[in-house]
Order: structure tokens, then C-alpha cells, then sequence
């Protein structure tokens, strides 16, 4: 139970360390959309929008081929000065739950574009 609830929190940490730029991103637009229609210049506000996509889309394409095929190096902040056996242990369950969140990833992302 330990070993799988390790794995669960790093995945959950990297998720959040990953996911707040898009959080900062979305923010910017809402501001930028609210003072281009404040602005009566809704051509902007459509701008920002699209710009904002293609920003976070570019992100979230290095993210996922991050995660994908550089798993290990994701992981070892994590692993660093710790005992090896917990570490050998956990490390390939860590890689899974990496896959997944990529390949959920790619659904979320796509899900905007419809």
C-alpha cells in the first residue's frame, strides 16, 4: 500500500508542477478577453483567445513527450537520496501512471478543440 500510494503523490505532484502553467495561462486570457470587450474590441478579446490555444497546445506537446519518453529524469527529483530498494519499487509504477496522464493529456487537450 505504501509503495502504491508513493507512486500516486509523485505522479499527483508532477501533474500539479506541470498543469500551472496552463492555470496561469487561462488566467491571463480571462483578463486579457475581459479588457478587450471592455474595450469594445471583441476582435482582440478572439486573438487572445487562439494565441492562448496555441501557447498552451505547444506546452502541453513538449509536456506530454516529456513524460512519454524522458520518464526517468521526471522522476528523479524525487528518487534523489533515497533508500534504492523503495526507489527500484516504485520507479516502474511511477512510469505507468506517467503514460497514462500523457495519453490522458492528449484527450483533454483534443477535447478543447472540438
Amino acid at each position: 500500500m505504501g509503495i502504491k500510494l508513493t507512486a500516486s503523490n509523485i505522479v499527483a505532484t508532477i501533474n500539479h508542477i506541470f498543469m500551472m502553467p496552463v492555470v496561469g495561462i487561462g488566467t491571463t486570457v480571462s483578463i486579457m478577453v475581459g479588457n478587450y470587450l471592455g474595450k469594445d474590441k471583441p476582435e482582440l478579446a478572439k486573438l487572445s483567445v487562439k494565441s492562448a490555444l496555441h501557447i498552451t497546445y505547444t506546452y502541453m506537446i513538449f509536456i506530454i513527450i516529456l513524460l512519454t519518453f524522458f520518464p526517468r529524469q521526471v522522476i528523479y527529483p524525487f528518487s534523489w537520496n533515497v533508500q534504492s530498494e523503495l526507489v527500484q519499487q516504485v520507479i516502474p509504477m511511477v512510469i505507468n501512471l506517467l503514460i497514462i496522464f500523457s495519453i490522458y493529456s492528449i484527450f483533454y487537450c483534443a477535447l478543447y478543440l472540438l
